[in-house]
């Protein structure tokens, strides 16, 4: 006697297929999980890679100009604000009483000729003495919204904004500040970028005074051979 053959159950069907598509769209999500991490891996790869390149770059030029300061700031400064993203920036060096501009990225001659004429002391309203006193960076997410920040008029454009301390031995020498001209936060990583820059920075800075207290006391070492050498002639002739 035939068997007739039993009819696959409607829900049956409507399950398998709903499994599916559920395993399907936990499928694409885990393929972009996964191409999200490998483009994070990638762009930290490749930031590492720039870094590193920079680093390398102002090695090179401190080795060929030792005793030439400004070369390797304006170099320093650049990579600083191109590799964290940042619109401009500038160093500061502390004199003891003023901190005086001493090197600009991406800045207009008339700004740079407004920031030359203007010294200024490490007074508790300004963030770049706030960095400079309190040897950390200062982090300001939008400077034009920032109650106790009073934006000078030649940066009236700057929004978020990082002021690093440059420090030699704990004690504060300067200055490196970057700025958007848009709202975005820095990243930790950039920060800390930054922070390095600002350690080459020390170090460029205080090799070029080192030798330039080497060249002065050379130069005065060989006046006072000169002047002893005279001195003895003088007092053969008058034997």
């Amino acid at each position: 006697m035939a068997t007739t053959p039993k009819k696959r159950s409607k829900k049956s069907k409507v399950t398998r297929t709903a499994s599916g598509v559920e395993s399907l769209s936990q499928l694409k999500k885990t393929i972009a999980t996964q191409e999200k991490r490998i483009a994070t891996q990638a762009r930290e790869l490749r930031q590492a890679l720039e870094q590193q390149a920079a680093t390398g770059e102002v090695l090179r030029i401190i080795a060929s100009s030792p005793t030439e300061l400004q070369p390797v700031l304006d170099n320093l400064l650049a990579n600083a604000v191109e590799l964290s993203g940042a619109t401009k920036g500038h160093i500061r060096q502390y004199d003891g009483e003023f901190l005086r501009y001493v090197s600009h990225y991406n800045e207009s001659p008339e700004v740079v000729d407004a920031l030359n004429q203007r010294h200024l002391r490490p007074l508790p309203d300004s963030m770049s003495a706030r960095a400079l006193l309190e040897k950390s960076p200062v982090h300001v997410l939008d400077a034009q919204a920032e109650p106790n920040f009073r934006v000078p008029a030649v940066h009236a454009k700057a929004r978020t904004m990082l002021f690093v301390p440059l420090l030699r031995e704990g004690t504060g020498i300067g200055t490196i500040t970057i700025w958007r001209d848009f709202v975005e936060a820095f990243t930790e990583r950039q920060i800390e970028l930054v922070k390095t820059f600002a350690d080459q920075a020390v170090i460029v800075i205080e090799n070029a005074r080192l030798s330039q207290e080497r060249e002065t006391c050379n130069r005065d070492l060989a006046a006072h051979h000169v002047t002893a050498a005279s001195s003895k002639d003088f007092f053969v002739r008058m034997m």
